[in-house]
């Protein structure tokens, strides 16, 4: 099985990771200094979160990864950790999983 891509581009899941993250600190500010727009940044951040958190999960079962029960246990413990460790590792995890597969195979 190739690498292949996410359903959405790279850098568009990459954005939605990154925009919960944004979002979510200026909702925290917003809550904390009192301001109307608090409401609008949480919830654009909860959007976020949800639509970058599916994606990234169906990836996670689509792909052969390596340690895929680790990663999908790391999605439901900590999100937000998991969601930005495996946007930078993606294609290095891919790519030992496939070795992994490849030397499973030859025993």
């Amino acid at each position: 099985m190739k690498n292949s891509d996410y359903k959405l581009n790279h850098k568009v899941v990459s954005l939605l990771v990154i925009g919960h993250i944004v979002f979510m600190l200026l909702g925290i500010f917003a809550q904390i200094y009192e301001m109307d727009s608090a409401h609008f940044f949480l919830s654009a951040a909860i959007t976020f979160f949800f639509s970058s958190w599916l994606i990234i999960l169906s990836d996670l079962v689509k792909q052969k990864v390596f340690n895929k029960s680790f990663w999908i246990l790391a999605m439901f413990i900590t999100p937000s950790i998991a969601m930005v460790s495996y946007i930078f590792m993606r294609n290095r995890v891919i790519r030992l999983g496939e070795k992994i597969n490849k030397a499973q195979n030859l025993i």
